[in-house]
């Protein structure tokens, strides 16, 4: 790729600056989870597939904690919903007449 240049040197820029050393450390924890002899600085003698396995179980991790939080938060807007039919036909009875049109003919 013309225009790229990533030869031994860490040209890519995080979208949060301060998350660098926090990211940092998670590859490390990572690559001493699965076993890969991953140091400080230069890890040229790691194979593509060593490499590769660090941030596949990074992405891997990343994704499993994401769903956490949306589960969380679904389980958490659930107990927000009415309760009952009975007790949103009562929200609806409440609404201006012409949202109440709107209702009835399945718009709202």
């Amino acid at each position: 790729m013309s225009g790229s240049n990533n030869s031994g040197s860490n040209t890519s820029k995080m979208a949060v600056p301060q998350a660098k050393e926090a990211m940092n450390r998670f590859k490390q924890e990572v690559a001493s989870e699965i076993g890969v002899p991953l140091k400080e600085g230069y890890n040229g003698d790691l194979t593509s597939a060593q490499a590769g396995s660090i941030g596949g179980e990074m992405v891997k991790k990343m994704i499993m904690k994401q769903e956490e939080q949306v589960k969380k938060q679904l389980a958490g807007s659930k107990k927000q919903l009415p309760a009952s039919k009975k007790q949103l036909a009562a929200s609806k009875d409440n609404l201006p007449q012409d949202q109440k049109r709107l209702h009835i003919h399945g718009v709202m």
